[in-house]
């Protein structure tokens, strides 16, 4: 039995069932049953709160998923020769911390997931060319991950400052 054939799987029947919640709690109002589906179910005052910190680098304000993606394009940049398994072995998964991962081929990404489009920066001037193929970058960052990705940089002596934001 092929194991990741059957991960990747589970990760894509995942991510459509995270797809399906979200339209559900979109569509939902309080009055549809309170005691279930009341907008405290779905948020914590803590959450509702947007983090909207900013982060400087190479003279560039970003977003946290643009952060990742000028950061992992100029790691490409700077080394032409990296091939995408060494890419995703440089932003290993859990730098993400959830199914995603930081950098995924871009063939694997549109197998996996059904609406990859809205998970990876998948835009053409997006898309990262590595010596063997191409790979996407996660767009799903936040509060609880962005840090561990920052450390990762700094490790390979990219320099992140935050600015502004909560």
């Amino acid at each position: 039995m092929n194991h990741d054939r059957v991960i990747l799987e589970i990760l894509g029947r995942v991510a459509t069932l995270e797809d399906e919640v979200a339209k559900l709690k979109e569509n939902m109002t309080d009055g549809d049953n309170p005691n279930l589906f009341s907008s405290s179910f779905f948020s914590s005052p803590a959450s509702s709160k947007k983090d909207t910190t900013r982060y400087l680098f190479k003279g560039n304000a970003y977003g946290k998923g643009r952060l990742v993606l000028a950061v992992v394009k100029e790691y490409v940049r700077e080394n032409p020769e990296v091939s995408a398994s060494e890419l995703t072995l440089t932003f290993d998964k859990t730098l993400q911390g959830g199914s995603f991962g930081v950098v995924r081929e871009l063939e694997e990404a549109k197998a996996v997931y059904r609406d990859y489009q809205r998970r990876f920066f998948a835009a053409p001037d997006e898309v990262i060319h590595t010596a063997s193929g191409d790979c996407v970058v996660c767009s799903q960052w936040g509060k609880s991950n962005i840090n561990d990705f920052i450390k990762r940089a700094s490790q390979l002596e990219f320099e992140i400052e935050a600015v502004g934001g909560r």
